[in-house]
């Protein structure tokens, strides 16, 4: 596992880090996200994202400052039609990356579950933040 987190960072440690949002809920209920707190936030900068939620705390963060910081990539779950949920509510709809095609789907459960799985959810968030940099 450390051999291949290894890699992964020496393959992107001179990428730009596109400004990211990862969705973990939203709708009535609230929006929330990995604030910088959060073991996902760790993740997320080890993958080479800039996470917009980073200098929060907690998981709640309003659309209005998702809006706000306009992420260039938006990460949401591959489970209940999130991804066309999103493209069609309000907030996530205007986002430039969501118009611009950079809405992307992931299997929550590679994240939300700590343990030896983390690799490849690391590995999967690298291909969509930096698709050249791994294989």
């Amino acid at each position: 596992m450390k051999d291949k987190v290894s890699e992964i960072q020496k393959a992107i440690e001179e990428k730009e880090k596109p400004t990211t949002y990862f969705v973990v809920g939203y709708g009535e209920g609230g929006d929330y996200t990995a604030t910088g707190n959060t073991f996902l936030s760790e993740v997320m900068a080890m993958a080479g994202a800039d996470n917009i939620a980073k200098d929060a705390t907690g998981w709640a963060y309003s659309i209005e400052q998702v809006v706000d910081k306009d992420p260039q990539i938006v990460i949401c779950s591959d489970k209940n039609n999130a991804k066309t949920t999103l493209e069609s509510l309000e907030g996530y709809k205007d986002l430039t990356a969501v118009k611009e095609g950079r809405l992307y789907e992931i299997d929550e459960n590679l994240f939300y579950r700590q343990g030896p799985r983390i690799v490849d959810g690391l590995t999967k968030l690298v291909k969509i933040i930096h698709p050249d940099a791994i294989k």
